[in-house]
């Protein structure tokens, strides 16, 4: 998160002024209003106006009974609510949706996910059943006092997050849908103040290592996630790099060997068709499962395809790294199960190729494995909501009805 700055006193800053004001309470765990004074120069009455609709909107809390000291007592600490709004995530993937409740404090609140093969399913139908889950996690969340605020949606593939129309999808065999009908009724049934959005599920992977990861200190690190396809975030000054057409980071499809097999997405010898998790699970004679895949492996059988979707994906890492140079590579999904087995492979080609990265430096602490498992885009779905209201406390008070503000 950036650092806090300082205040403008204007009235049509105020917007700004109660993003700073939250983001200050955020960052230091607990403020009082003079100590807020302090760090951002605004004025005592100003705070106390942005405080009231902070506490109105279940945003901030006092760390004591409120019974006992009144709301804006100078002296009262204040912290982010541990009862307020939370970000539904879904993530749709080849053979699962699973979706998520995650509070403003990166909390995860409730969880559902259910395993079904999806491939060549009508995509209204897919888009329900995810929303129905989420719908459940909302309804567990409110059971406790929490607030569904909005809701993304990861998926496999080139999306338009400013919408809700998804380019292709190819593992899925979407191409060129437009989910703004399904996902209407759940915006009904909800009541989201801050609606639904869509976002590359690799783009959400790599949010969640930022925010709730091994790499919230980490500016420039590349997520490479793994499941039926391959794809990877990549954060760059401590925010995700879209590209100009916002694909960036299809690293799946990255052609290691042009006379190797067909690809979903049309082309030949792409990365994810010898390191995704069903082309690893046929080499080695198993099901497109991550824990019976190391089972396998552990017992010796598929070693030497092992061995080439590993350089495989050294060699791209290490294309990627020139290109953009992060400090860090982290592997997710069905790659972090497989690490230790990978990683010698891995390693030795991505030096051969890329000797000076600055990943080298670091040793093997410049390639790790996700501490997130499966749940890594189902989380950064979520948690892109939470962002959303910090970075925009205004809007999603502007957006609440008057009974919940």
């Amino acid at each position: 998160m950036p650092e806090p700055k300082g205040g403008q006193r204007h009235a049509s800053m105020r917007t700004n002024n109660q993003a700073l004001v939250l983001a200050n309470i955020r960052e230091s765990g607990h403020l009082t209003k003079a100590q807020l004074a302090q760090r951002t120069g605004l004025a005592k009455s100003g705070i106390s106006n942005i405080l009231e609709d902070l506490f109105a909107a279940s945003l901030i809390e006092a760390t004591e009974s409120l019974a006992d000291n009144p709301r804006g007592r100078p002296g009262q600490p204040l912290r982010v609510s541990q009862r307020g709004p939370v970000g539904i995530g879904i993530e749709v993937n080849v053979d699962y949706v699973s979706a998520a409740a995650v509070s403003l404090r990166g909390d995860v609140v409730a969880t559902r996910s259910t395993r079904r093969d999806l491939r060549d399913l009508d995509p209204r139908e897919v888009c329900e059943a995810a929303l129905e889950l989420a719908e459940a996690c909302a309804r567990e969340a409110a059971a406790v006092g929490y607030r569904a605020a909005g809701c993304t949606i990861a998926l496999p593939g080139s999306v338009a997050p400013d919408r809700l129309r998804v380019h292709h999808l190819p593992n899925l065999g979407w191409r060129d849908v437009d989910l703004a009908a399904p996902v209407a009724v759940t915006l009904d049934t909800l009541d989201l103040p801050l609606g639904v959005r869509i976002e590359n599920e690799a783009n959400c992977a790599a949010l969640a290592e930022r925010w709730y990861g091994q790499c919230f200190d980490i500016d420039d690190f590349i997520h490479v996630t793994g499941e039926i396809g391959i794809g990877a975030g990549l954060i760059q000054g401590g925010a995700l790099f879209r590209g100009a057409g916002g694909n960036a980071g299809e690293i799946g499809h990255f052609v290691v060997d042009p006379n190797g097999p067909d690809c979903t997405c049309g082309g030949r010898g792409c990365l994810e068709r010898y390191v995704g998790l069903g082309a690893l699970a046929e080499a080695v004679g198993t099901l497109p499962d991550a824990e019976a895949l190391l089972v396998r492996l552990r017992a010796g059988y598929g070693l030497p395809a092992l061995a080439t979707a590993a350089t495989h994906l050294g060699v791209a890492l290490a294309s990627i790294s020139s290109l953009v140079d992060p400090t860090r590579i982290v592997l997710g999904g069905h790659l972090a199960e497989l690490y230790d087995l990978l990683y010698p492979h891995l390693w030795d080609a991505f030096t051969r190729h890329a000797p000076h990265a600055r990943v080298v430096t670091q040793a093997r602490g410049g390639v790790r494995s996700s501490n997130l498992g499966q749940a890594a885009a189902v989380r950064g779905a979520a948690g892109l909501v939470c962002e959303n209201i910090y970075t925009d406390p205004a809007s999603y008070v502007a957006r609440l009805e008057p009974a919940h503000a």
